[in-house]
C-alpha cells in the first residue's frame, strides 16, 4: 500500500520538495486500519466469489464461457449500506487486486496524491496475454486476442522500488504480492476455460500525468 504524506529531510524520490506530499510504503500498523474497513464488503462479496477451476479440474478446455457467464450470479453491493469503506482510488485498486494500493483518505488527499505522482516516475507493471483463445478444439477455437494484449496494470512510483519496503529484503512483500497477482490472473482465465501465455511486464513511463 502506497501512502502520501510530506517529504522528510532529503527524500529518496527527489522532487517531492516541490510536489507537496512524497509516496511511501504504507507500514503494517497504519495498513491494518484500512484493510479492516474492507471486511464488509468482502463478507458481502463471498456468495458471489466462485473459486476458478484448475488445469485438469472438472472444467475442460471447451467449456461454453458465454453460457457459464450467463449462468454466474451476478454481484450487486449496495455500496451506501457499508459504513467506512476507503474511497474509490483505494477501494478500486483493492477490488481489482492489485499488489500495490494508493492510499487516500479525502478528496483532498486524493488530489494531492495525484500532484505528486503526477511529478513522480513511475513503472507499469502489466499482465500481458499472447495467444488468447477459448478451448483448443471445436467451435470454440480460434485466437480472440493479439499477442500481448494487456488484461491488467498497474502503476508504482519508480523510487519505492529502488528503497524496498521497511523490513523486507530486496524485492520484498511487493514482489511476492506481485507473483500471487498473476497466479491469480491465470488461474482465472484457466477456469474459465481461456487457454493463454500470461506474462507480467514491466515498463518505467518516467513522469506521467495522474488523476485518481
Amino acid at each position: 500500500m502506497v501512502g502520501f504524506a510530506p517529504p522528510q529531510g532529503t527524500a529518496a524520490c527527489g522532487l517531492s520538495g516541490s510536489c507537496g506530499l512524497a509516496p511511501y510504503w504504507v507500514p503494517a500498523r497504519e495498513a491494518y486500519p484500512v484493510l479492516a474497513a474492507l471486511g464488509p464488503l468482502q463478507d458481502a462479496l463471498l456468495p458471489y466469489m466462485v473459486a476458478p477451476t484448475q488445469p485438469g479440474g472438472t472444467a475442460s478446455a471447451t467449456t461454453d464461457v458465454a453460457a457459464a457467464c450467463a449462468a454466474a450470479p451476478v454481484a450487486c453491493v449496495n455500496l451506501e449500506r457499508l459504513r467506512g469503506l476507503p474511497l474509490m482510488p483505494t477501494l478500486n485498486g483493492w477490488l481489482l487486486g492489485y499488489p500495490a494500493l494508493y492510499l487516500v483518505r479525502s478528496v483532498d488527499e486524493a488530489q494531492a496524491a495525484a500532484r505528486a505522482l503526477s511529478c513522480h516516475e513511475l513503472t507499469l507493471f502489466r499482465a500481458t496475454a499472447g495467444s488468447l483463445r477459448i478451448g483448443s478444439r471445436g467451435s470454440h477455437a480460434g485466437i480472440l486476442g493479439e499477442r500481448g494484449a494487456t488484461l491488467s496494470g498497474f502503476t508504482v512510483p519508480t523510487c519505492l522500488l529502488a528503497e524496498g519496503e521497511p523490513g523486507s529484503a530486496d524485492w520484498g512483500s511487493f514482489g511476492r504480492r506481485t507473483d500471487a497477482w498473476m497466479g491469480r490472473m491465470r488461474a482465472a482465465l484457466a477456469g474459465d476455460g481461456w487457454v493463454a501465455e500470461v506474462a507480467c511486464e514491466r515498463e518505467d513511463k518516467g513522469l506521467q500525468a495522474v488523476s485518481l
